[in-house]
């Protein structure tokens, strides 16, 4: 995988990477997280939601608060200090890009977003995050997850299914999506417990939740942010029922090959490069260890080697001090 994206042109006329930006500007309504230790405006992405959403909201965030042995995420304040947080998407390069993440090194914690779960080989996972309300079942369902990934933890937003509290012994929760329904109640919960940012994307969540860990590097793995080999998600087939629904057009990828998009996929692409930007500036590395896809960001390396980078730099800073 090249260190550098290439500069070609799209079937549309555009210069890969760089035309995305004339269509989502890096300032996109993301949010320095040192910033974040009050709660967000409450008029930001999910302020808007239909009745029945809300309703369907305030029922799973009341069964999780009911439910025994959890904490908020304030709980996990630096405990991954100097640890490096490898975030692993749903693309379809993770099918590729999973197998190789080293088992049992200390210094990694693992986690698995929304339906990136299934795809991971048993043992590798520390972390199930997910902030989705209305989370497909599909995603976790049927699973012995503590079994298959012994002592994992999940983080999770309030208004996620009740029943998916029930397959983590260690639970942590933030507000989430449950600002849209019960903004008192939230703001009240995310004093006393904790949370963490929302940017309509659970990966800048996951990377708010590496920096209040204390991680000094995060990793991404299959975030696509496109329809590699015409995969939607990694166990998803591209098919007509997306193309009813949704627009999609043809792009070049980082390895300079067609692939689709949509205007979601390169929106969420930004909002993950323009956090990684925002880390950075707080000292915390970032880099795209993706095989595929659109995410461009300045860090980019196969996963070995951006680990070793990030190692090998940790003890230089340790033998100058």
């Amino acid at each position: 995988m090249p260190f550098n994206y290439p500069k070609s042109t799209s079937p549309e006329g555009y210069e890969s990477y760089n035309a995305f930006q004339v269509l989502y500007p890096v300032h996109i309504n993301v949010r320095r997280f040192s910033t974040l230790d009050k709660p967000f405006p409450q008029d930001m992405w999910f302020a808007k939601v239909a009745d029945e959403v809300k309703e369907k909201t305030r029922t799973n965030a009341d069964i999780h608060l009911a439910s025994r042995g959890w904490h908020g995420v304030n709980a996990l304040d630096g405990t991954g200090k100097g640890k490096i947080m490898v975030i692993c998407g749903s693309g379809r390069s993770i099918v590729k890009t999973a197998p190789l993440i080293p088992k049992w090194d200390d210094d990694l914690i693992v986690v698995a977003i929304n339906g990136a779960l299934k795809a991971m080989p048993p043992g590798s996972v520390d972390i199930y995050f997910t902030l989705d309300w209305l989370s497909n079942r599909e995603w976790w369902s049927g699973m012995d997850v503590e079994a298959m990934h012994p002592g994992i933890k999940g983080v999770l937003g309030l208004p996620t299914p009740g029943e998916l509290a029930s397959m983590f012994s260690e639970r942590y929760y933030f507000p989430a999506n449950y600002f849209a329904a019960e903004p008192e109640k939230s703001a009240a919960f995310s004093a006393q417990h904790g949370f963490l940012a929302e940017c309509e994307l659970a990966t800048h969540s996951a990377m708010h939740l590496a920096y209040r860990m204390g991680c000094s590097a995060v990793v991404l793995l299959g975030h696509d942010f496109a329809c590699t080999d015409l995969w939607y998600h990694w166990d998803e087939k591209l098919e007509k029922k997306h193309s009813l629904n949704v627009e999609f057009k043809m792009c070049l990828d980082m390895n300079d090959k067609a692939t689709c998009v949509n205007d979601n996929l390169v929106k969420n692409s930004h909002i993950v490069a323009c956090t990684a930007q925002m880390m950075a500036e707080e000292g915390i590395e970032v880099w795209n260890s993706t095989e595929e896809g659109i995410l461009a960001i300045e860090k980019c390396a196969p996963l070995d080697q951006a680990l070793n980078e990030i190692r090998n730099r940790a003890q230089v800073e340790v033998a100058c001090v």
